[in-house]
């Protein structure tokens, strides 16, 4: 497996099925907007939820790399 998929199992093993994980990407990239909107404390804890993860895959998948200084995780939806 590589480590792109172990990083994307890790945030879904955080945040559980794809539409969770979409729903707290997408409140995270609302609050990281230069306009950045009013978010509710759902949305709030989400995009909360959402860094956690990420922290912790990234921390995790890193580790399985030689040179893990030189790399970072994007995290993109596809259309």
């Amino acid at each position: 497996m590589v480590v792109r998929q172990v990083f994307l199992r890790l945030i879904e093993e955080a945040l559980g099925p794809p539409e969770r994980v979409v729903t707290c990407f997408r409140a995270w990239s609302k609050e990281m907007a230069p306009e950045n909107e009013s978010l509710s404390d759902r949305e709030l804890a989400d995009a909360r939820a959402w860094r956690h993860s990420c922290e912790l895959a990234t921390e995790k998948a890193k580790a399985m790399l030689s040179s893990p200084r030189t790399v970072e995780f994007v995290f993109e939806l596809a259309c």
